[in-house]
């Protein structure tokens, strides 16, 4: 209470407030008058008489002032996730002022740059480093800001540290010799604007936090605009701050696992374990004198030819407004087609699925699909870089299926952007040594981070190994990464790209002639003249192991991370494919029990922090109930136990439940399912997941809501008395156990003889059945103007 009197009590200009709503301003501002009018009274009361104090004044008693900052120095820290990273951290006077003009957003955008003759260029071709980035906001207040410096280290570049930093110094004297260049603004503004004048809409309770926070910084007439425009040029300002920007004020922090046995100091809040180096003189004498001339790679970004400037909005009033249409079908590949006839913004969001079953066949056809995308990307990084500057993104990733290749953002350059990667896609013949085994030791720390992340993760991925017919563990990805080439990447790829099939979806602001074009292109490079509608492979097949009704399964095992002491319980109720008014019934009664469970299991009985329920999905169409539930306070038995007694009641719940409150419910899991789209974003996923499934209904959302309008209680606990309940005729019950070294005692607990112990995944699955596959659904081909 003495800490909330004295800064929360101190001054009215402390709070703000935003009210957003789809009522009229004059409604709205009346709410506002009936809620906060008493709030603010009170503090003009108690304040009456004393001096009136800003928030800025309030804040700088907190935050110790910049001059007590101890820099230079240099900590070592013994971090959790198995990476090694430098971070550097320039302290200076607060830029919050300097908004107008944004100056650091200039050094950021320059240091963190990808392109030709970039730092991050440089150090990758040195095969020192994966990632780097320059954050110029996120440590901002008024008595002071921090400019910090971002890297992701390659093993050859922790142990080159010193040569890592030369190069960093040596950029940023390139900076500070060419000085500020207004044509580099001048872009950044271009941008800036562009970004804020087609903003799509967000989430709303997301948009007001963030609106409340700008309050904090910007004056009443740059709300909206001040986190994007830049409203003026002060070169002046911006070389300032580069002038803080040098070794003598610097604090780097070096990350590694490689750093544990050389501490010596423990964090008392978070336990990270660290050491103060302070100042290495000879290191720091190197970073104050070093010049770019001694790397003639470093040099300032070129013009970025892929900032959009046309934003005609087309029309298309005869195309449907909530669904795609097909509009190019060969036996291996489809396009689907639906312009923005919503949102009317000039984007467009265009997604590629390049799916074989090769992908499944072995942990090693896995990965080598995987690191033939991270090579992809990385080859093509300079020109996507570049392109997403100016708001047009790409992605290339690995899926169950085979390649995801998206792009989203201005429909100006998109087809150039779609060329120029699936260029590099299929003219990719060699692989540089130095890159091979860079991406292959950064995806070897993407695994072994998975095995110190959370329990809940280990747990979700155990379940998914029990019940999808081929999926392959971490351990199988990391043993196959030991022995991968660069040739056998090269080859799997190959074989792939030849053989796969092509699902397309293009969303937004462009003609089915730019869309049919834009496919076309893409399906000719791919398969470089082979005749692709005689030579696929079958597609890819999502089998689901049935779980035994008659008798429970049980998968119990150690934590990977002896380190974390939460242990972790997964339970998996079920229940097949179900037709369309099951689906809604299990929707309905999924948000019958997610309140109360988290209410009795987290907030009453304080299981743990992480206490989550929801439908779950494997393959494409089996669904399941499932409970998720992290504690370090009680064993996976105890809190299996703690589950099953909750369900046991929540019968008797759904009977004593009133008429409205019933009715309260039917009409909020309606209103969910009807919600509207809030971007092209948000609509082009809902469609996408519809294609991927390959069911093809895109009025399932629709459909399920009208279902749920008809629910009845009896209709519920049907369903629950089949599925649900511990008796249950049709309950499929899968536990997954994760035990925490302070838990493992209970892992030897005797398991019931109803109760079938899984030991191990494969074996459990080659003995389970398999539901059937989803039967095919045939798409009908229409006209580029959306008829039949």
């Amino acid at each position: 209470m003495d800490f909330y009197q004295r800064y929360y009590r101190r001054s009215l200009g402390l709070y703000k407030l935003v009210v957003l709503g789809k009522e009229s301003l004059d409604d709205l501002q009346a709410l506002v008058h009936r809620y906060f009018d008493e709030l603010a009274d009170s503090f003009e009361k108690e304040l009456e008489g004393k001096e009136k104090q800003s928030t800025a004044d309030i804040i700088k008693e907190i935050y110790t002032p910049m001059p007590a900052w101890r820099v230079p120095n240099r900590l070592n820290v013994v971090p959790v996730a198995q990476v090694h990273t430098i971070e550097l951290q320039f302290p200076m006077p607060s830029t919050l002022k300097m908004y107008k003009h944004k100056p650091t957003r200039y050094l950021s955008h320059l240091i963190g740059h990808e392109g030709s003759g970039s730092l991050l260029s440089c150090l990758k071709g040195k095969n020192y480093a994966q990632e780097l980035y320059s954050d110029d906001s996120s440590s901002n207040c008024n008595p002071w800001s921090i400019f910090s410096i971002h890297l992701e280290l390659t093993e050859l570049g922790l142990e080159k540290i010193e040569d890592v930093l030369s190069i960093i110094f040596a950029y940023i004297d390139l900076l500070r010799e060419k000085g500020p260049q207004k044509w580099i603004q001048d872009e950044l503004r271009t941008v800036g604007d562009l970004q804020f004048k087609f903003l799509s809409k967000r989430n709303p309770m997301d948009y007001a936090c963030s609106l409340v926070g700008w309050m904090q910084h910007y004056p009443p007439e740059h709300y909206l605009s001040g986190p994007y425009k830049l409203y003026d040029w002060d070169p002046d300002a911006t070389a300032e701050c580069l002038k803080r920007v040098v070794a003598d004020n610097m604090l780097m922090m070096v990350s590694s696992p490689t750093m544990k046995g050389t501490t010596s100091s423990t964090c008392p809040w978070f336990g990270t374990e660290y050491e103060s180096i302070g100042v290495e003189e000879d290191l720091w004498k190197r970073l104050r004198d070093v010049k770019h001339s001694e790397f003639p790679e470093l040099a300032l970004p070129e013009v970025n030819d892929m900032i959009a400037t046309d934003f005609d909005v087309l029309k298309a009033p005869d195309m449907p407004q909530d669904m795609p249409v097909c509009i190019l079908q060969t036996k291996t590949s489809r396009l689907w087609y639906k312009p923005d006839n919503v949102f009317e913004m000039p984007k467009v969001n265009v997604m590629f699925q390049f799916s074989s079953k090769d992908t499944l066949s072995s942990p090693e056809a896995g990965v080598a699909i995987n690191l033939f995308a991270q090579i992809v990307q990385e080859k093509c990084n300079e020109i996507t870089y570049l392109a997403s500057m100016a708001g047009l993104h790409s992605a290339l990733s690995y899926t169950h299926a085979g390649l995801e290749l998206h792009v989203s953002g201005y429909n100006h350059k998109a087809n150039n952007l779609v060329q120029r990667v699936v260029d590099t896609l299929t003219e990719l013949t060699n692989i540089e040594p130095e890159m091979f085994s860079r991406i292959v030791a950064k995806t070897e720390q993407e695994y072994d981070s998975f095995l110190v992340s959370q329990p809940y993760q280990h747990a979700i991925h155990a379940g998914d190994l029990c019940l999808e017919h081929v999926k392959y563990s971490v351990f199988d990805k990391l043993n196959a990464l030991k022995h991968i080439t660069a040739e056998e990447v090269l080859g799997v790829s190959k074989r792939f790209l030849n053989y796969c099939k092509v699902e397309t979806l293009v969303h937004g602001n462009v003609t089915a002639e730019q869309a049919i074009e834009m496919a076309e292109m893409v399906l000719q490079k791919i398969k470089q003249g082979h005749a692709h509608d005689s030579t696929t492979h079958p597609s890819v097949e999502r089998r689901v192991v049935q779980i035994p009704s008659e008798v429970p399964c049980l998968y119990r095992f150690s934590e990977y991370n002896n380190g974390n002491t939460n242990s972790c319980l997964e339970i998996i109720l079920q229940m097949g494919a179900l037709t369309l008014r099951d689906n809604a019934t299990l929707a309905f009664l999924k948000h019958l029990i997610q309140e109360p469970a988290f209410n009795q299991l987290r907030t009453e009985e304080q299981l743990g922090y992480i206490v989550h329920s929801s439908v779950k999905t494997s393959g494409d169409n089996i669904k399941g109930l499932l409970f998720l539930i992290q504690s370090d306070s009680f064993h996976p038995l105890h809190v299996e136990s703690r589950v099953e007694e909750f369900l046991s009641k929540f019968r008797d719940r759904i009977i004593s439940m009133t008429s409205d409150h019933f009715q309260k419910n039917v009409d909020a899991v309606v209103s969910s399912f009807l919600e509207k789209n809030k971007n092209l974003g948000e609509e082009s996923s809902r469609y996408w997941h519809v294609i991927l499934n390959q069911t093809y209904h895109f009025t399932r959302l629709q459909e399920l809501a009208e279902h749920v309008k008809t629910m009845t209680k009896n209709r519920v606990l049907m369903f629950f008395d089949k599925y649900v309940a511990e008796k249950a005729p049709c309950r499929r019950k899968l536990c997954v156990q994760v035990f925490s070294t302070q838990h493992k005692e209970y892992m030897d607990e005797q398991v019931d003889a109803n109760v079938r112990l899984i030991k191990d995944p494969e074996e459990f699955k080659r003995e389970m059945t398999l539901y059937p596959l989803p039967p095919k659904i045939g798409v009908e081909l229409r006209s580029n103007d959306g008829k039949s």
